[in-house]
């Protein structure tokens, strides 16, 4: 069931520069924080799909007051970011769409810098983010440092097939519906796809090569922080798929390292097994070694870290 709690005016419809997505899962806080940051105008849509929070409608009916040009979605699926993301790309009228955590924040200034962009040529457009810790402010090692790193060398490719995140982004919403490319609706690593198809099926991608308009905190909450088997199984057959997508590709030099096997250890002792099947290579044997090379190492560090604590 989804619920709409505020209907949109309609006389800007055709004048929306920017889609604003959010999606939202127990953080009301943070979430006012991140629409504070986002300028209050006409041509700019603010779509929050709340996905099955544990508040009580006149917290949400008191959000709605507080940020009256919000168009809000309530949903009670439960079904994870992805599934809110898409939900929000339904509703999307922007020429532009940016993704943007419920947790994290624009920098000041950085909607003046993406309005300088409105006219380009571009397709998508990557924009250096940082990172902080969500309770401090304190900057931090960057979340994503890959990005930054492509943006100041000016490295499309990188960017293209590296950028596995949402956020970072200012993408033109014709590609996105031309390409009908949605995140997958899993509970964690659900956006790893979305970006891979944007990025490959990008004509003309570019850059913005400014100070960072975004910050991604990192929470101890975080969906990062929460290993289980779920999750972990998750997180590997994405990334299977993500280097499956690239070898399909002959983008073989994108392809990711081994990920995520070490963390299957407390459950199943002989995962790096079925890590070096899910990461083989048919093209290249030697690589297959070298997985299970890297697979090797990642198992005894992982017991490593297992027995120190």
């Amino acid at each position: 069931m989804i619920r709409k709690t505020l209907q949109p005016a309609a006389s800007h419809d055709n004048e929306k520069r920017f889609s604003i997505i959010i999606p939202h899962k127990d953080s009301m806080e943070w979430l006012k924080r991140c629409v504070h940051t986002i300028p209050k105008r006409n041509d700019i849509q603010i779509v929050i799909v709340d996905d099955n929070s544990r508040f009580p409608q006149n917290l949400w009916d008191a959000f709605l007051c507080e940020f009256p040009g919000v168009e809000l979605v309530l949903t009670k699926r439960g079904r994870g970011a992805g599934y809110a993301r898409n939900i929000g790309l339904s509703k999307a009228r922007g020429k532009w769409i940016v993704f943007a955590d419920a947790d994290d924040f624009f920098y000041d200034g950085a909607f003046d810098v993406l309005d300088q962009y409105d006219e380009a040529a571009h397709d998508v457009l990557y924009f250096p983010c940082d990172s902080r810790c969500g309770e401090t402010l304190e900057l931090i090692e960057d979340r994503m440092p890959s990005i930054r790193r492509n943006i100041a060398s000016g490295n499309i490719d990188g960017l293209r097939y590296c950028s596995v995140v949402p956020w970072g982004k200012m993408i033109r919403r014709e590609l996105i519906e031309q390409k009908a490319i949605r995140f997958d609706e899993t509970l964690v690593s659900n956006d790893v796809m979305f970006s891979l198809r944007l990025g490959h099926s990008a004509v003309n991608p570019g850059v913005i090569p400014s100070a960072p308009l975004y910050c991604c905190t990192r929470n101890i909450t975080s969906l990062v922080f929460r290993k289980t088997w779920y999750r972990t199984i998750t997180r590997i057959r994405v990334a299977k798929r993500a280097n499956d997508f690239l070898y399909n590709h002959n983008l073989d030099r994108w392809r990711p390292p081994v990920m995520y096997v070490g963390d299957l250890l407390p459950w199943h002792p002989f995962s790096f097994i079925w890590g070096i099947w899910m990461y083989r290579d048919k093209r290249n044997p030697g690589k297959y070694f070298r997985n299970a090379f890297r697979l090797r190492k990642a198992f005894f560090e992982a017991r490593r870290q297992r027995r120190a604590k």
